[in-house]
């Protein structure tokens, strides 16, 4: 007489979702570091309800816990205590025959992407699974970094210059803008964030490109970043004055005060003084030439006796 073992493999890829209609499982957003609290609603008073999850890295789902509402004597517990959820990672809450709540302790990264189900136990027996959520974990931003890392920073007037922000690990995509500030007060503050273009890297890091254009107006404000993606705003930590450089304007030649174009006519054996007035930065040096040589300086003063003196 010959006996056979016969071993049966059973894989388990989900649920076998029964009257899911009934059975509604709902959850806020999740966000990196906080609990979240996941619902799970029956739409009449049950047994009890049990809580399933997938990873990001499988498509089986794996059995968190069951609870029932009333089980020997007891209110809100597990049947058995090995179907009790990990008391480290989770919590659970019983406010009704027809709902529970299942609350994960301290969301991680590790979460983000998990497939989760909840079921149902009826009065009238079976179970009854929901439709089941995806954890998207949000991460709010908490720095943001501006390259070249200089403070001041000078710039050649009307010649375009790059500058970039980058965050750290975000989700979703932050907003980034772009402003200049000459601190005198919020109105002052102008914003610039058309000249940007955002890109988001592979490590959920998000890179704005500034395309600046330098102009007078800018000579000593300050440029910075600012960003968002549902938290705080966060701002650049570097917020460098911007030094504009720019050519000497057309000079303008003054005679005693007054301003003078063509010859010049004086009185001899007078003295006066002549100034010649040009602005750019860095600021433009001045160079005098006359019948017998040259001065260098903004004034210029001709005694009576003909000599020059520079002041």
């Amino acid at each position: 007489m010959r006996i056979y073992l016969i071993w049966i493999c059973v894989i388990w890829d989900g649920p076998n979702e029964t009257n899911a209609q009934n059975t509604t499982l709902s959850l806020p957003s999740a966000f990196l570091g906080f609990q979240l609290s996941m619902s799970c609603e029956f739409t009449e008073a049950t047994l009890g309800f049990t809580w399933v999850r997938s990873s990001n890295s499988t498509a089986f789902f794996t059995s968190v816990g069951s609870i029932y509402n009333v089980f020997s004597g007891s209110q809100c517990v597990p049947p058995d205590p090995e179907l009790a959820p990990n008391p480290s990672l989770y919590s659970f809450s019983c406010p009704s025959t027809s709902r529970q709540t299942l609350t994960i302790k301290n969301v991680t990264l590790g979460n983000h992407g998990e497939r989760w189900q909840c079921g149902a136990f009826p009065l009238s027996g079976g179970r009854s699974y929901s439709n089941y959520v995806i954890l998207s974990i949000l991460v709010h931003i908490s720095k943001l970094e501006m390259s070249p890392n200089v403070d001041p920073v000078s710039l050649i007037v009307n010649q375009s210059a790059q500058f970039t922000c980058t965050s750290d690990f975000g989700r979703p995509t932050p907003f980034v803008y772009w402003f200049i500030d000459d601190k005198t007060n919020k109105e002052s503050i102008i914003n610039i964030t058309t000249l940007s273009v955002i890109t988001t890297l592979s490590e959920n890091a998000t890179i704005s490109t500034l395309a600046f254009m330098p102009s007078k107006t800018y000579h000593n404000m300050r440029l910075y970043c600012s960003g968002n993606n549902g938290g705080p705003t966060v701002s650049s930590s570097l917020k460098p004055l911007l030094n504009i450089l720019f050519g000497p304007t057309q000079h303008e030649f003054n005679y005693n005060g007054s301003m003078v174009a063509g010859s010049l006519a004086v009185l001899s054996g007078m003295s006066f003084l002549l100034t010649c007035k040009s602005s750019g930065n860095p600021p433009p040096a001045f160079t005098w030439t006359y019948p017998g040589g040259t001065a260098t300086g903004e004034n210029l003063v001709i005694s009576r006796k003909g000599s020059t003196t520079r002041r």
